[in-house]
């Protein structure tokens, strides 16, 4: 009642909650001069808390209209490079947390860097998983710039989520990749709305310009592995690695035993992603660095990747028989621990 008779906020202390709690009351009653007021004095402060600038927008819409852009400049310190705010747990979920009106605002900005257009995609099908959605809302799809998703890659993998892309559209997208004929897609009959409404403009690159994971395992857990009264191969880990994001996928690394004949094994290395076997749309480079006990055993290989979940076969170039782990001895470290950097870039 203070506020409403004297059109300004009280002179006591005011925190961004209650001003904002004084904006949601002006403004289901609307009492213009205070949510004037109250609007006025949280787009004045200079610096914002992430949960703050969450309230914010996921006010009503009659104050958010009226904060959402300087609550969004909170974001985009954050999370304007998505790739780099995927990889944070905590600023993920902030990031699932968005209202769609701010979602949208952050996914359409051109200052948003990202590794790849599929970094976009991505985080519009996790964000409506989320929120319990089975597609993604046409207003956050419009987001993605087609132009640059490349239709044979992870376009592939996430159109169940998209109804908008009907295989018309794609098949249009596919004959329109190149800059000189995207512009002459108003020259086809019946071309979907939502290509021609995609933007062209290019996006801000992200830090994140590759995917760098780690494979370790112990020569004991693989001796242990052989041992067994009935030995099995499959995937050998001391503990889960980590997974890495980048460009759409979350990505892993990791050891295999595969036994050819009874007591006989090689080490594979596996490169995987947690999206799932995604057949042969991916295109990537990965890059293997392994370092060795001596100071000259460094083991470097490059190889295509071309599946969500691709094997490379007895890494080593080793045969492993009777239970022995001697001749891997040179590729463990003082601990007795074998450890392979991979670093994926997407083409």
């Amino acid at each position: 009642m203070w506020c409403m008779y004297h059109g300004k906020l009280p002179a006591g202390d005011m925190t961004v909650p209650r001003a904002l709690s004084l904006a949601r009351l002006a403004d289901a009653y609307a009492i213009e001069n205070v949510l004037l007021a109250a609007t006025q004095w949280l787009n004045q402060q200079a610096s914002l808390t992430c949960d703050d600038a969450l309230s914010m927008v996921s006010a009503p819409y009659g104050v958010c209209e009226r904060l959402q852009e300087r609550a969004l400049d909170r974001f985009r310190e954050q999370l304007g490079d998505l790739d780099l705010a995927m990889n944070i747990t905590w600023w993920r979920g902030k990031l699932m947390a968005l209202p769609e009106a701010a979602l949208i605002a952050l996914l359409s900005d051109d200052r948003l860097a990202v590794a790849a257009e599929s970094t976009v995609a991505a985080t519009a099908v996790y964000w409506s998983e989320q929120q319990g959605l089975e597609t993604v809302p046409d207003a956050v799809a419009g987001c993605i710039r087609l132009r640059q998703l490349h239709p044979a890659g992870f376009i592939a993998t996430v159109a169940q989520y998209f109804p908008q892309w009907t295989p018309r559209m794609l098949a249009l997208l596919w004959q329109s990749i190149a800059p000189t004929t995207w512009t002459s897609l108003e020259l086809f009959d019946e071309v979907p709305q939502v290509l021609l409404d995609t933007s062209d403009g290019l996006r801000r690159a992200s830090c994140i310009s590759a995917a760098k994971v780690k494979a370790t395992v112990s020569l004991s857990a693989i001796q242990a592995r052989m041992s067994r009264i009935e030995p099995k191969g499959g995937i050998i880990r001391d503990q889960r690695p980590t997974p890495r994001y980048y460009g759409g996928y979350w990505w892993n690394a990791d050891f295999a035993l595969c036994f050819t004949n009874p007591g006989v094994c090689s080490v594979d290395v596996i490169v995987s992603t947690a999206n799932g076997d995604i057949g042969d749309y991916m295109c990537a480079c990965v890059q293997f660095l392994c370092n060795g006990r001596a100071a000259t055993d460094k083991l470097v290989r490059c190889e295509e990747l071309h599946s969500g979940f691709q094997v490379f076969s007895n890494f080593f170039d080793i045969e492993l028989k009777d239970g022995r782990t001697d001749s891997l001895e040179k590729w463990a470290n003082k601990s007795g621990d074998i450890s392979i950097e991979v670093i994926i870039q997407l083409r």
